[in-house]
């Protein structure tokens, strides 16, 4: 299904860009490795985060049926409660303040 493909060929851009733009910094545990405030992350606080929903969305898209949409929402639900739980941790770094001021939103430009 078209819509489908391209929804997750935005998630992989997305992911890639991000990655790239991460590089050394990545990691899966939360923690500060600098504060990256440049290219996708300029836009949105979370551009990683909304790759994988972006993914999920896809397979939903393609594979309907109420247990993908549920997996998928549940999964949704968590990413967004990790960016909670980073955003928690980060919030003593003085430089990830000022970032959250100039990037106000987790996911999607103007919306959340």
């Amino acid at each position: 299904m078209l819509a489908s493909q391209i929804v997750v060929a935005c998630s992989n851009l997305i992911g890639i860009a991000s990655l790239v733009h991460l590089g050394k910094s990545f990691g899966i545990l939360i923690a500060d490795r600098g504060i990256k405030s440049d290219g996708v992350y300029s836009i949105i606080r979370h551009p990683m985060y909304l790759s994988d929903i972006l993914l999920r969305v896809g397979f939903v898209i393609s594979h309907l049926s109420p247990l993908s949409l549920g997996l998928a929402v549940l999964s949704m639900g968590l990413y967004v409660y990790r960016a909670v739980l980073e955003e928690r941790f980060l919030a003593s770094v003085s430089s990830y303040r000022s970032y959250r001021e100039r990037v106000r939103y987790r996911f999607v430009p103007g919306l959340f």
